[in-house]
């Protein structure tokens, strides 16, 4: 076989577009959509096995994943799964468009056999692979066979789950496992932070198209902020004449349709991390991420017009399903309403100048929460005073030992959790005594058996605990019980106990708790920088699905990449509640109990109870 040529020299070489299905048949030429170029070579490159395109419309990112089948095809067989959301969708895109492409361009076609069979609703048989048609909510079609490539198209419209199956993309990758040459195409618009796209688009090394300004020449990427229009006019003109423009984020001059030709001809993919120069090269060091991923808004679309894209987000600006539409469809961005924005500076005014480790001699109980993670804790201990009010007492991340070096010295390894001030006392201000922490929640979503072994041995003071993905009907949170009969599957008399929690909730308490005049939520002035990171790190957003369906959440801000101190924060004022933190009131104020006498016009009957 000779030399494979490169992913982009083979498509505009070889695919034919059919008339039916393009506004421009014949063979492809990359001129109009150069963005797509690395895409294709990084299909052929044989050290790339997974690649992730988040996208608007009309961007030409359905024809990628055909020329990457056809790619297979003609240049490196090998069975294809196309996955798409659903049966009908699935059926009709291999009848009208895959095949269609197949028969007009010849280097594919000529590796048809020839045989009516070659073709049904659900495969194609060539000379040297098949092509499956399969949709997400079948678990048959995900699972029946191995395969060296799965494409999966329109990701975010797949259901969770298949039937009883696992995630219907997880269920179609897993078929690639036995290749050491797999290929994995992910592409699809984005919808909301929880889906699919978008996580794996996190993952990647997250790659922007950077495009020149026609005037100054300084590159940038193309932002919906730069798009501007004479605000006086009405919709249909701004669409019809074209009265919308990008403003150049450099020069501030302006740059019209007519320009977006020639800079996406000079456009330059450049992973996060990194920036591009006047010269088209890359400066800065790539930030990481475990496969190549490209993001492309429609403003970079050769068929649409900056006029186009303000007439859409004005009819869209009163209607929030339009405007999601707008977020997703045009943007290429995550749909976000935000419910609680986090003020900065509100919580660095929150310290108060008193030491950490020390307890306020206004508290009257303290509560603590550990974050486990794979080789470290974070852990947070808080005291509390009447009306909620609370300080924070300490903070701290703990690592595992290394266990190869203590053993080499003679000592035993101790693990981040044997390390937790469990049954630490801390000093009251003012006073000779010490305070013991009354209850500790530790998450168990990571090494599980060693949080339920931990909890176990420090039982009277420590609850392993983990956040509910679902809301909990009213509660706050409810117990399970862990050890079960192997047997009869019952619980066992005296069996660990897990706390589910629901952490929105608390997070809206601390909230509450950190905004409320006067303050009653406190930080010494010894808290670092990390520490206010991790605390102002999420932010209250609303989540829809592809239904419109609403549910509130709480997301990392942008820029913040850690929030276990948070979490510790919500474990800690989880315990507090465990406790009866918001109940207690001073000696003083407690409510008295009153007897009721009887009253003067009940009548005294014989046989009334008095």
């Amino acid at each position: 076989m000779p030399d494979r040529l490169p992913g982009s020299q083979w498509a505009e070489g070889r695919l034919v577009l059919n008339e039916k299905d393009s506004p421009e048949p014949g063979p492809l030429r990359l001129s109009r959509t150069p963005y797509l170029r690395e895409p294709l070579d990084c299909f052929a490159d044989e050290n790339v096995s997974e690649i992730t395109i988040e996208a608007g419309t009309q961007l030409g990112k359905t024809l990628f994943s055909f020329a990457c089948l056809g790619y297979a095809i003609d240049q490196d067989p090998g069975t294809c799964l196309y996955v798409m959301p659903d049966e009908q969708t699935a059926k009709k895109v291999l009848k009208t468009r895959i095949v269609p492409l197949i028969h007009s361009s010849p280097d594919l076609r000529r590796h048809l056999a020839g045989q009516r069979s070659d073709i049904s609703e659900v495969r194609l048989d060539f000379d040297r692979m098949f092509v499956f048609s399969a949709w997400a909510q079948s678990p048959a079609s995900l699972a029946s066979f191995p395969c060296r490539y799965v494409i999966l198209d329109e990701l975010d419209k797949y259901p969770r789950w298949s039937g009883r199956e696992a995630d219907p993309a997880a269920l179609a990758e897993e078929r690639t496992k036995n290749y050491w040459n797999r290929k994995i195409i992910r592409v699809s618009t984005p919808t909301t932070l929880g889906g699919l796209i978008h996580r794996y688009y996190r993952h990647s090394d997250r790659r922007r198209y950077w495009v020149p300004c026609p005037r100054c020449g300084a590159f940038q990427v193309l932002v919906w902020q730069q798009v501007k229009w004479d605000h006086g006019e009405r919709l249909e003109r701004i669409k019809e004449l074209g009265l919308a423009w990008y403003e150049c984020e450099h020069c501030q001059e302006r740059i019209e349709d007519s320009h977006k030709p020639g800079m996406l001809e000079r456009g330059v993919w450049a992973p996060a991390g990194c920036t591009v120069a006047n010269d088209g090269s890359l400066k800065g060091e790539p930030e990481g991420g475990s496969h190549p991923g490209f993001h492309l808004s429609s403003l970079y679309s050769p068929w649409v017009k900056f006029g186009d894209a303000a007439f859409t987000f004005l009819d869209a600006s009163h209607d929030p399903a339009k405007l999601m539409n707008f977020v997703n469809s045009w943007l290429a961005e995550v749909w976000q309403e935000k419910i609680d924005e986090v003020d900065d500076e509100g919580i660095r005014a929150l310290r108060r100048p008193y030491k950490l480790g020390r307890v306020p001699k206004e508290a009257v109980v303290l509560t603590a929460g550990a974050d486990v993670q794979a080789d470290r804790a974070y852990y947070v201990v808080r005291a509390w005073g009447y009306g909620e009010t609370s300080w924070l007492v300490d903070y701290g991340l703990l690592y595992d030992d290394d266990a190869e070096r203590i053993a080499e010295l003679g000592g035993s390894p101790k693990s981040c959790l044997d390390k937790l001030p469990i049954r630490k006392a801390y000093p009251v201000d003012g006073t000779d005594e010490v305070m013991p922490i009354a209850l500790w929640c530790i998450d168990a979503r990571h090494r599980t058996d060693e949080v339920y072994l931990f909890a176990r041995k420090h039982r009277d003071i420590v609850r392993s605990i983990m956040g509910s993905p679902t809301d909990l009907k009213g509660g706050l949170y409810y117990a399970s019980k862990v050890d079960r009969n192997q047997k009869t599957g019952g619980a066992l008399k005296g069996s660990q106990m897990i706390w589910h929690i629901d952490t929105v909730r608390f997070k809206d308490r601390i909230n509450r708790l950190r905004t409320e005049q006067p303050p009653v939520w406190f930080l010494s002035d010894d808290v670092d920088a990390d520490y206010l990171q991790h605390i102002t790190a999420e932010e209250k957003v609303i989540e829809r699905n592809s239904r419109g369906r609403a549910r509130p959440v709480y997301t990392l801000r942008p820029g913040h990449e850690r929030n276990d101190w948070w979490d510790c924060e919500v474990y800690a004022t989880c315990a507090a509640d465990m406790r009866g933190v918001p109940h207690l009131q001073p000696q003083n104020e407690r409510p008295r109990k009153v007897q009721v006498k009887a009253q003067s016009w009940i009548p005294r009957k014989k046989g009334w109870v008095r």
